[in-house]
């Protein structure tokens, strides 16, 4: 599996400009805290967005390309081609917010904790992989396009993931913070079965 997330990290899963993205924003969270430490919630915004366009990698259609041939013609078991290609996809988005909450903690000594409330590792952690699952059978582009459709439709803000940032594990009722994290579960596991089993032809043999 260790060659599996060498793989992917040299091949910048994650483009650069997204990392550049990441770091920007962790800076601008930095000041923002600094000079307001109750502004996590603000501060996360960016980075949770910008956390639902880079997870959402893509697999198949780079794997048809013949970008993961050497991958995939290797010993390593699909099944952990899978979790690295997730892994290396979530990655700079969880480290970042994990910079912020440490960010937050800092500039307040510990009065603030917004950054790590159960409503905020719920719109990280499982949102990050249901980005990633969702992209899977699709492109960055295709997926892109569909978040940004998603978050533009009225009526739908209870069911985003910004509303939840900040929220404490009890303003969230138990349904609405658990199944995001169910859904991410069968999301990873329906991912990880299609790119296990399924056959993943070259486009030029079509």
């Amino acid at each position: 599996m260790l060659f599996a997330f060498r793989y992917f990290r040299v091949l910048r899963v994650v483009p650069s400009v997204f990392i550049g993205g990441f770091i920007v924003s962790t800076l601008l969270a930095g000041i923002q805290l600094m000079s307001d430490s109750s502004s996590a919630e603000s501060a996360l915004n960016p980075v949770l967005k910008l956390q639902l366009f880079a997870a959402s990698s893509g697999f198949q259609l780079p794997a048809r390309r013949g970008y993961y041939d050497l991958l995939l013609t290797s010993s390593t078991a699909r099944w952990q081609v899978a979790v690295a290609h997730c892994g290396v996809s979530i990655a700079p988005g969880l480290l970042t917010w994990m910079c912020v909450v440490l960010l937050e903690l800092t500039v307040s000594r510990g009065n603030h904790a917004a950054a790590a409330s159960a409503g905020t590792c719920m719109a990280f952690v499982a949102w990050s992989i249901i980005a990633w699952a969702t992209a899977v059978f699709s492109s960055r582009t295709a997926a892109t396009i569909l978040w940004l459709v998603v978050m533009s439709i009225p009526g739908v803000g209870y069911l985003s993931p910004f509303a939840w940032v900040g929220a404490n594990a009890s303003a969230i009722r138990p349904l609405a913070l658990f199944a995001p994290y169910a859904v991410a579960i069968a999301g990873f596991a329906l991912a990880l079965m299609a790119i296990a089993r399924r056959p993943t032809p070259l486009e030029g043999s079509q």
